[in-house]
């Protein structure tokens, strides 16, 4: 799937969701692969521009509700 987190605002939601999610999230953006948790990694792309977002989740419950709480906070760009 792809995440748009073109304000600082939505770096933030996304970031606390992020940190709570016991799973690993993986931003990939051109050759660049970085880890979805950390903030820093987040503003060092270019944030005007939709990111894949890879999520790795043995507990598929979770996985979707983390999925739905991107939705909610319309941070999803295009769903694969």
């Amino acid at each position: 799937m792809k995440i748009l987190l073109n304000t600082i605002d939505k770096v933030r939601l996304f970031s606390t969701l992020a940190i709570l999610f016991d799973g690993n999230l993986i931003l990939k953006s051109g050759r660049y692969i970085l880890d979805a948790k950390s903030v820093l990694a987040i503003f060092s792309l270019n944030i005007l521009n939709p990111i894949k977002l890879e999520i790795e989740c043995e507990d598929e419950v979770k996985r979707e509700d983390f999925i739905n709480d991107l939705k909610a906070l319309n941070l999803i760009f295009e769903e694969v």
